[in-house]
């Protein structure tokens, strides 16, 4: 649609038609059949703009004889302005004749940072694209394999609360969706009725709760995370089953997790 209508204006420019303007009331432009817009607001005189038998709208700002006087026109943006109604923001003249040679030299830049040409440029970056999944699929594999070696190798904790098996495990450097796919193995794989699970990745602390379903009616993940995130200077959220939070103060992380195990003792005794 874009290019129909640049096409479309480009045509009428090249066509030379007259352009007349004439004030006159505003019942009497739209009697005329004059375009308005409904946003704006007119007084009770207008200018009407007449370009041949093509266009006839009330307008402020055009001044040009004939549509030649324009030169060139170029789209450089669109969009939604109220419902059913867009916008077009466009450069003519001279200023759409900079607008198209700087995209040409924006361009002809890639072409040799690509070392390809233009016609080749959509087939060569898909196919970077294609590798780079590839890459992040391999990348997403190797990390994986070595969070199950730190998982095996690294010491956990189980702690016994009122007869309730309290797991809580120390894993340096994962991400905040490495951190909880572990939480995810784990609750399939261990015995436990409530894992808490820390990290520190990029200078932050990350904590993921886990709470037995079947236990969330006495005790719930994101209580837990409640307590304890303002320890590390962060907030969290989620559901009774699981929760998370995220803090800056990495040295506050073993006190974090401690907080936790004191607010199950105290939540249990109830």
């Amino acid at each position: 649609e874009i290019k129909g209508v640049e096409s479309l204006v480009n045509e009428k420019i090249q066509a030379c038609i007259p352009v007349s303007t004439k004030v006159t009331s505003l019942e009497q432009g739209i009697k005329e059949g004059a375009v308005a817009i409904f946003e704006e607001k007119y007084g009770e005189e207008v200018r009407v703009i007449t370009i041949g038998d093509f266009s006839k709208e009330l307008c402020g700002g055009i001044h040009v004889h004939n549509t030649g006087e324009i030169g060139f026109f170029k789209v450089i943006s669109e969009g939604s302005v109220a419902s059913g109604m867009r916008r077009i923001e466009a450069v003519t003249s001279e200023s759409a004749l900079e607008y198209v040679q700087k995209n040409e030299e924006l361009l002809a830049e890639i072409e040799e940072l690509f070392g390809t040409s233009r016609h080749e440029l959509a087939q060569h970056i898909g196919k970077l694209q294609e590798s780079i999944k590839q890459k992040e699929k391999e990348c997403k594999s190797l990390r994986q394999k070595l969070i199950n070696l730190k998982n095996k190798h690294k010491e956990e904790k189980t702690h016994q609360i009122n007869g309730i098996s309290v797991l809580t495990k120390r894993i340096e450097g994962l991400s905040g969706s490495e951190l909880r796919d572990l939480a995810d193995n784990l609750k399939q794989t261990s015995h436990s009725d409530v894992i808490i699970l820390s990290t520190v990745f990029n200078d932050k602390v990350l904590l993921v709760t886990v709470v037995n379903e079947n236990l969330t009616d006495r005790l719930k993940a994101k209580e837990i995370i409640d307590e304890i995130a303002p320890v590390i200077g962060g907030g969290g959220g989620g559901r009774p089953d699981f929760a998370q939070a995220g803090g800056t103060k990495t040295d506050k992380l073993d006190q974090a997790v401690e907080k936790g195990l004191s607010f199950i003792k105290e939540r249990l005794k109830k």
